[in-house]
């Protein structure tokens, strides 16, 4: 592929409307895969899969945080820290923020459980 063809596509991903690509991944989405190389662990190539319930947190953490946002949320999910050299400021912010969130397998599952244990 040439050159040209990354210049053109990187211009048609900014051309694209934030509101309507956030409604495009809700809507025809399973799930999505986040880039996490060498994010978690020195020489990796990794992905943070992100179940389609949990994609409007991650979208709200993008909106409010931006790429802290979304390096937050994905050491939340996976319960990890990043390489320390990524630790910033408005990591530690975004870290604080979603704390308490739970993704929804862990939310259900424990709902499902107290539900259960009561009877």
């Amino acid at each position: 592929m040439s050159l040209e063809f990354f210049k053109n596509a990187d211009a048609a991903l900014h051309a694209i409307d934030p509101e309507k690509l956030k409604k495009a991944l809700i809507e025809h989405s399973f799930w999505i895969h986040l880039n996490a190389n060498d994010t978690f662990y020195y020489a990796s190539a990794d992905a943070t899969q992100v179940e389609l319930h949990d994609l409007p947190k991650l979208i709200e953490m993008y909106d409010m945080f931006g790429d802290d946002g979304v390096l937050a949320f994905q050491a939340h999910l996976r319960n990890e820290q990043p390489l320390k050299q990524l630790i910033t400021n408005g990591y530690k912010k975004a870290k604080a923020y979603i704390k308490d969130w739970k993704p929804f397998e862990i939310a259900a599952k424990e709902a499902i459980e107290q539900k259960y244990n009561k009877e």
